[in-house]
């Protein structure tokens, strides 16, 4: 489906899913497609789900994060968009997990800071030594001076700086220690704490010099991070009826083949089935360019792209889970700090961190592709979709292959090989409820705040 318009399409805000065109007037200043979405994003903050996801963060029940605006390599009219535009929202993803690596790392160590300096000296550091007798100013500002630097040290000792190290260190060099010390520390827990970042939305938009850009939302909740030990774990899972959709996992998919919203769903979503278990859905894409006349070679290149889309979603499902394994793991953990301390010691403001720790994350990303160990039973068979890019410049069709997993299909493969099937949990059946979309877009809200 295409939006036309008399120049460049250039999207206002849609949070159903659907793509909303507007006409470019070349004689007013039109905004970038990064600026388009920040209104996206000031849009999407106003309604329900927005709203909810803002309000559980201010009491601190979840952590929500949004990636930087992403730009896509290639115009809207490029032959390669459509796979340029995947790789763009490969790099929110990872900006969304730098961000919040560098979110939690900030307040473990403000914690560790106050909870430190603010600990009662202890009995020794209160006492006057024949040296300090004196003139009374000087020795009250010494003493001062000294209890500080009883606390730095026995802070040193905490974060397992040896007694030798701290005593041949002058002052400043015992600030530095306690600094990477807390840096470290604070780096492997927060990269731990990152198995509980799940995406739950995407945006995108197309400027009027038909410059794209993507933008990924994701919120951190202990209950993600629960879910996801869960699936590593083996654990038995209960149906929550109050989480149940209002129809089948497959036939909403299929909704959103439909209607054409399914282009902008991408990447990982923690979702629910309609007995109110949850699942883990993944939404690959790719994309290729049909050329008039040529149905067969069309076919060939159309079956190609699927291929790559089903890799992609197969891919992005496994290492989301090799992924989670890998921040809950401590050697993983120990070897991100490592690196974390280099950066902050040889970086200058936040900005630049946060790309350097992006990049670190990347490379964490590689290693964890080239160790993955996590195997699913469970994983449906793909769901495959086909659809010209929804703005009147793009050449490519932009494909897609849907998998997920469940509990409930976990077990049904599990009794039929004659193993252990005991993923869900007996439950009261709900009985399914079938029914019956420069531009921006976004994918549709697909869940309620309570499900994180």
């Amino acid at each position: 489906m295409r939006f036309i318009s008399l120049t460049l399409v250039l999207a206002s805000v849609s949070f159903n899913g659907y793509a909303v065109a507007n006409t470019c007037d070349n004689a007013v200043a039109q905004p970038s497609a990064s600026e388009v979405i920040e209104k996206q994003m000031r849009a999407f903050r106003q309604t329900d789900f927005g709203a909810a996801i803002a309000s559980r963060a201010e009491a601190g029940s979840l952590v929500s994060l949004r990636s930087e605006a992403i730009s896509v390599d290639r115009n809207v009219s490029h032959p390669d968009f459509a796979k340029s535009r995947d790789f763009a929202y490969a790099k929110a993803l990872v900006n969304v997990q730098a961000k919040f690596i560098l979110k939690k790392q900030s307040e473990l160590a403000a914690e560790i800071v106050t909870e430190e300096y603010n600990a009662e000296p202890a009995s020794v550091d209160l006492q006057f030594n024949d040296s300090d007798r004196s003139d009374e100013w000087v020795r009250i500002g010494d003493k001062a001076l000294r209890l500080t630097e009883a606390k730095l040290d026995n802070a040193l000792r905490e974060e397992g700086v040896s007694d030798a190290e701290i005593k041949g260190a002058t002052r400043e060099k015992r600030v530095d220690l306690f600094r990477e010390s807390i840096a470290r520390k604070t780096s492997r827990r927060a990269f731990g704490a990152a198995a509980g970042v799940i995406p739950v939305k995407s945006f995108e938009a197309v400027d009027c010099n038909g410059r794209a850009s993507v933008s990924i939302m994701a919120v951190y909740s202990e209950k993600n991070r629960e879910f996801v030990q869960a699936i590593l774990g083996g654990e038995s899972m209960k149906p929550d009826a109050s989480r149940a959709s209002a129809m089948p996992f497959e036939l909403s998919v299929e909704s959103e083949i439909d209607d054409g919203s399914i282009v902008y769903e991408w990447g990982i979503r923690k979702l629910y089935d309609s007995t109110g278990l949850p699942l883990l859905a993944s939404y690959g894409q790719w994309g290729y360019v049909p050329q008039e006349g040529m149905a067969k070679a069309n076919e060939r290149r159309r079956r190609s792209a699927l291929n790559q889309a089903d890799a992609g979603a197969l891919e992005q499902l496994t290492l989301f889970l090799d992924s989670q394994a890998n921040f809950l793991n401590e050697t993983s953990r120990e070897e991100f700090s490592n690196s974390f301390v280099k950066v902050n010691q040889t970086t200058e403001g936040t900005t630049r961190t946060e790309e350097d720790v992006s990049e670190i994350v990347e490379r964490s990303t590689e290693q964890f592709r080239a160790r993955g160990s996590v195997r699913l039973t469970g994983l449906s068979d793909p769901i495959h979709w086909d659809r010209a890019y929804p703005h009147e410049q793009a050449q490519a069709n932009v494909v897609g292959s849907v998998i997920y997993w469940s509990p409930r299909a976990e077990d049904a493969i599990n009794r039929a090989t004659g193993q252990r099937a005991d993923r869900v949990l007996t439950e009261k059946p709900i009985a399914e409820q079938p029914q019956g979309e420069a531009q921006s877009a976004g994918s549709k809200v697909k869940n309620s705040a309570d499900d994180f």
